[in-house]
């Protein structure tokens, strides 16, 4: 299991309508087949999803299907369950899934980012918002909505666990996780980048590792802030729990006995004897001076501190 997903549970524990998701347009469809153009929207995403999750889970059909047939059975339950119109055909929707997949998956990686750096006095709903950043600084994770759709699953942990190994296997080559994820669906292998490609790749890393410098200092910064307003917290905390202590030891050694009954007047003498020990003691560990000198003294100075 994906060592973010304890993270990710934490993140998405609150309402998910609540959290701020940067784009909302609709994304263009990128693989659509000849006829079947246009963009694809939310709710075609989302059963999208729903449809390759119900078919690759159901134990009745099993994995081990043709390509066709597989992708066949996605846009059947996908045309059976939509509740909009879409004309979408087998071709397209596999497509879609790669591109929305691979997408994923580079979030993910995102996520992974946000959760080394661990920011602390930073709200849940934040972290999202500061991983779509990460992705895309200007227009955010435009496939949210799917990311939320299938995160638990246990597929795509699955790929995602694999895309991180064969990383770390082909660290001299320049496949990344992010472009295996459609190797995974059984999509056909790209050339390898050119020289123009290669240098627009470099320049996007290089504005990514400024970007993460940037975000680390943020993150620096909230988390000095609360440790900070933690400090406040603690101090006024322990200045009123003083105050209290000091009222009441107050009460007790200047009530009235007069009206008092002999069990009342014993407990009050047994709280002053208790009080004027632990004053003695006090006085006695700060060091020097005689008993009653310092242990008025030292009374004064606390209630001075606490007016």
């Amino acid at each position: 299991m994906d060592s973010s997903q304890p993270l990710v549970d934490m993140l998405t524990q609150d309402s998910e309508a609540d959290l701020e998701v940067l784009t909302q347009a609709p994304i263009p469809d990128s693989g659509s087949s000849r006829g079947r153009g246009g963009n694809y929207n939310h709710n075609e995403d989302i059963q999208l999803c729903w449809s390759w999750m119900a078919i690759t889970f159901d134990p009745r059909i099993g994995s081990d299907q043709p390509k066709g047939t597989y992708w066949n059975r996605i846009a059947q339950h996908y045309h059976e369950n939509k509740t909009f119109v879409s004309d979408r055909n087998a071709t397209s929707l596999e497509k879609r899934w790669n591109g929305i997949q691979r997408e994923c998956v580079r979030f993910q990686e995102c996520i992974e980012k946000i959760e080394r750096l661990r920011p602390s006095g930073v709200p849940n709903t934040e972290y999202i918002n500061l991983a779509q950043k990460s992705y895309d600084a200007t227009k955010g994770f435009p496939y949210i909505h799917c990311w939320m759709e299938v995160r638990h699953t246990e597929k795509f942990q699955t790929v995602y666990e694999a895309m991180k190994q064969a990383q770390g296997k082909r660290q001299s080559k320049s496949t990344t996780p992010s472009q295996e994820a459609q190797e995974d669906d059984r999509t056909p292998s790209k050339r390898p980048p050119g020289r123009k490609q290669s240098k627009q790749k470099q320049k996007k890393n290089d504005g990514d590792d400024e970007y993460a410098v940037q975000l680390a200092t943020f993150i620096q910064m909230k988390t000095e802030e609360h440790q900070k307003r933690e400090e406040r917290w603690k101090a006024e905390k322990d200045l009123e729990e003083r105050k209290l202590l000091w009222d009441q030891e107050q009460k007790i050694m200047f009530c009235n006995t007069s009206n008092m009954d002999e069990s009342q007047i014993a407990y009050v003498k047994a709280m002053r004897q208790q009080i004027a020990t632990a004053k003695e003691a006090l006085v006695k560990a700060s060091g020097g001076g005689s008993t009653s000198e310092q242990g008025s003294g030292g009374d004064a100075d606390e209630a001075e501190s606490l007016m």
